[in-house]
């Protein structure tokens, strides 16, 4: 069975108010339990942005709006398959969506979005077990090819790391390197990925874990008080612009952005709500989109880029 879904991007009118600071926010409602997570991709030739949430029944709901955030879905269940934790979703194409969560048995999840024929494949398991939710990136091969990589936590609090490779997973590897619990993922110059550790109450990055294992991979502890974990997105035509994106002081929307070298973390104007982030943004830049959970109630703030 396959399902189709997304019916219509240019549904409602705007459905939140502006405020003064370059921010606009949009109340998308729903009874989201735990973190979001946002993508950018293409449908019909046009930019938009889904939002990924764990709602009623543990399923898996999303609402996709324009490129203005101004029309939204309503939101919708993605399959049948009951979670245990937040999903994780990447574009690794403009045009395919992949996503990973907790599943029964701990064992990872994956399920897939094609805009072209405008289908979901069903949930398939991956196998493993997880003790945190599982963070999701694009990699490239030695030729800049695009592929899939699947990280999470699992037994003894090993990172491990699953590839889809031209249709085919690899089967889970252990990184011989240690996290706490829910991790994140980006891509990074096209070359390798970094995953993130926030369950010290810092952003803990861990440099390249796609050439590197072991000792090789460095953790970087970049600071910060964060509460839930880290969002990260790298943009520009080499993926040489690397923003994260926390739930920080004041349960405020905090960020630290990387081009060639750290910047200082920096306050966005935009609550953060009761979890983690979910933060996108355009390949080639443009206004960040973050999701946030407020009490069960998700909100997109879409934020000028200007503001990060």
């Amino acid at each position: 069975m396959r399902m189709h879904l997304l019916t219509s991007i240019c549904l409602a009118a705007t459905l939140g108010a502006s405020s003064a600071s370059a921010v606009d926010t949009f109340d998308l409602g729903g009874a989201a339990k735990g973190d979001p997570t946002a993508v950018s991709y293409k449908f019909g030739g046009q930019d938009a942005v889904a939002v990924f949430v764990r709602g009623p029944g543990d399923l898996m709901y999303a609402n996709v709006g324009d490129a203005s955030g101004a029309s939204w879905t309503g939101w919708a269940p993605i399959g049948e398959e009951a979670l245990k934790g937040a999903p994780a979703c990447v574009a690794v194409t403009p045009s395919f969506i992949d996503c990973v969560a907790m599943g029964k048995a701990n064992a990872v999840y994956h399920v897939r979005y094609s805009a072209k024929a405008h289908e979901w494949t069903d949930w398939q398991s991956l196998g493993g077990y997880a003790t945190g939710a599982p963070g999701i990136a694009r990699a490239f091969d030695g030729e800049g090819n695009p592929y899939l990589a699947v990280y999470v936590s699992g037994p003894g609090n090993q990172l491990f790391a699953n590839s889809r490779i031209e249709g085919e997973w690899t089967d889970w590897e252990p990184l011989g390197v240690t996290v706490g619990g829910d991790v994140a993922c980006t891509d990074i110059l096209r070359v390798g990925d970094h995953c993130y550790d926030a369950t010290g109450g810092s952003a803990v990055q861990l440099t390249d874990v796609t050439m590197e294992a072991n000792d090789s991979i460095a953790k970087d502890d970049l600071g910060g008080a964060v509460a839930h974990k880290v969002s990260a997105v790298a943009t520009g035509a080499k993926g040489n612009t690397l923003r994260i994106f926390v739930n920080g002081p004041g349960q405020r929307l905090w960020m630290k952005k990387w081009s060639g070298a750290w910047a200082e973390w920096v306050q966005l104007p935009a609550l953060a709500g009761t979890n983690a982030p979910g933060c996108t943004i355009k390949p080639q830049g443009g206004p960040a989109f973050c999701a946030i959970n407020e009490g069960g109630t998700v909100k997109v703030h879409k934020l000028d880029a200007g503001e990060v």
